[in-house]
């Protein structure tokens, strides 16, 4: 009987761990395109609402931009070494 415990302990401790993994991967998804809409806003909508195209505002945006490129790259990177185990 104290087997059957164990082994249904152990599953239970997979599936939450499975699942921690699973919400940390979405985070990282979620966070990535969030990153590239900030970059969009402002580094091509910013300089439009100020009235000028002010290099400051580009260079953010790009910043921000290739920050959720990275992200998303990290993000399926740590998923598929997960799912490789």
């Amino acid at each position: 009987m104290a087997a059957h415990g164990r082994v249904a302990e152990t599953a239970d401790a997979l599936r939450r761990t499975r699942l921690a993994t699973e919400r940390t991967y979405l985070a990282w998804w979620r966070t990535g395109p969030t990153a590239i809409a900030v970059g969009v806003g402002t580094g091509g909508i910013a300089p439009k609402l100020a009235g000028e195209r002010h290099w400051a505002y580009v260079s953010v945006g790009i910043g921000f931009a290739a920050l959720g490129v990275v992200l998303l790259a990290y993000g399926c990177a740590a998923n598929s070494r997960w799912i490789g185990r």
